[in-house]
């Protein structure tokens, strides 16, 4: 690889590695973004709150120059990049914006590999999504946002009120 254009990219790494490898990879100073969802797990009659990736075995990262893209990938269980052919898969911004917004708040979500038709573009007006524009897909007879993730083959679901859309 001669040249990196710079952006959002995906690392695929071993199996529940995945707070390792973005711990690891904030120690070497390189951007990164790990969506993590809470999910209640019984153990012995007991209830515990865990962090669990939104999705497995995947790292957002932002590399910047080619060096960078080197060292992510000597990561204690970093495997590859996910790649388009031999081209690296790239995620927009926009993307990574509203996953954060998702994570951040701690909204209801689901994850689904699930085909949707195209949904309708509004613009939030009141909330934590307030001002962006997004697109909303009628889901189990629930109005959710719906983030693509296409070259995942995923589709991040967030419940949404019908008062907080422009209409």
């Amino acid at each position: 690889m001669k040249s990196y254009k710079q952006g959002w990219a995906l690392i695929y790494t071993k199996p529940r590695h995945e707070k390792k490898v973005f711990g690891q990879l904030t120690e070497m100073g390189i951007h990164s973004f790990l969506p993590l969802t809470q999910k209640i797990r019984i153990w012995r009659n007991q209830k515990k709150y865990v962090h669990e990736p939104l999705f497995p075995g995947y790292v957002f990262i932002k590399v910047n120059k080619l060096e960078e893209y080197y060292q992510s990938l000597e990561c204690d269980g970093s495997l590859y990049y996910v790649k388009f052919g031999k081209e690296i898969a790239k995620v927009n911004n926009e993307t990574i914006d509203k996953l954060r917004i998702i994570a951040d708040k701690k909204l209801d979500v689901e994850v689904s590999d699930s085909r949707f038709a195209p949904g309708q573009i509004v613009e939030i007006k009141k909330g934590v999504f307030l001002g962006v524009r997004c697109e909303v897909v009628n889901y189990r007879n629930i109005d959710k946002i719906l983030v693509r993730i296409p070259f995942l083959n995923r589709n991040v679901l967030a419940h949404i009120s019908q008062d907080t859309i422009a209409s």
